[in-house]
């Protein structure tokens, strides 16, 4: 026969069950809550990636509307001073159009020989602007085409601005000068800093030379220009990108999204900190660690209770 096991023997070898058990079951109520967090902030992170992405298509869609309607603008203009050069008077033309005043500082017209010939500022006066990009581009010829240039500070104004031009010629196809619309980066900034992308959110119109040309920001970044990097080469290449990692102006990190404008040297880029993005996260965390400090002393109790019965 075999003896049986005395009865302490068997209470030791329960407890020890009970003990295996109590730490396993621990073990997986925390794996349990890691995996769960991992998971947790993968979704807020992807989530956030969505919103830049859908946040910076909306953006894109309105800077084109925006300089679509300031090019046939443009186009009006320049159909107008082909038609009678002598009679053409940009003040009447642009008199009752109440979107130019809202989003241009100045609309003017420069000479073929790049001085200022006309202008919708009041007592302007004439002045050499052949040496600004934005005549010389046109000057030397290439594509008929809309320029967009580089914020500058306008010596007719006074005020920065982002040069939209157009070329035009004389009856006999030659260079006779540039029509220029001043827009105010101001008014962008505004629109962009109406949306909510957070304290350290950012909003910004750049071009494929890497030039900012507006920002949610204010005049803070504008006219700066981007260091190299993956955000660099996206905008000098037109593609669209989503990613993490450290603004190039202010060395934030953020969730960014960049997306180019089609048929323009321009991208528009919005990023989101990634600071601000966990915190819904950080919370989530929080109450984890509370669940799971409240079952762990609870089936901690519980197993020593049941331990001690076991051992009785």
């Amino acid at each position: 026969m075999i003896a049986a096991a005395p009865a302490g023997a068997v209470k030791i070898n329960a407890a020890r069950a009970v003990a295996v058990f109590g730490a396993v079951l621990l073990v997986l109520v925390w794996v349990g809550i890691v995996a769960s967090l991992v998971s947790e902030r993968r979704r807020v992170v992807v989530d956030a990636r969505a919103d830049t992405a859908n946040l910076v298509r909306a953006f894109d869609e309105h800077i084109q509307r925006t300089i679509a309607g300031l090019d046939q603008t443009l186009l009006y203009l320049r159909a107008e001073f082909q038609q009678a050069p002598d009679r053409f008077d940009l003040n009447r033309s642009v008199a009752n159009n109440v979107i130019l005043k809202r989003v241009s500082v100045q609309i003017a017209r420069i000479g073929a020989d790049g001085w200022l010939a006309d202008s919708n500022v009041p007592g302007f006066q004439r002045m050499d602007l052949s040496d600004r990009e934005h005549f010389r581009v046109h000057r030397q010829g290439g594509p008929d085409q809309l320029f967009v240039s580089k914020p500058v500070l306008g010596r007719a104004s006074g005020k920065w601005s982002i040069q939209l031009t157009r070329r035009l010629v004389d009856g006999s196809g030659d260079f006779a000068g540039v029509l220029v619309i001043s827009l105010d980066p101001n008014y962008l900034g505004e629109i962009y800093g109406s949306i909510d992308v957070g304290r350290d959110g950012a909003i910004a119109l750049v071009g494929t030379d890497g030039v900012v040309r507006v920002a949610s920001h204010g005049g803070h970044f504008l006219g700066q220009s981007l260091e190299g990097g993956v955000l660099r080469d996206a905008v000098q290449n037109h593609q669209a990108i989503t990613l993490e990692g450290h603004g190039p102006l202010d060395g934030t990190e953020r969730i960014i999204s960049v997306r180019p404008l089609p048929s323009l040297p321009l991208s528009v880029m919005v990023g989101r900190s990634k600071a601000e993005v966990l915190g819904v996260f950080d919370r989530a965390v929080a109450w984890h660690l509370i669940i799971g400090g409240a079952v762990t002393v609870a089936l901690g109790a519980a197993l020593i209770v049941l331990y001690r019965m076991v051992r009785a």
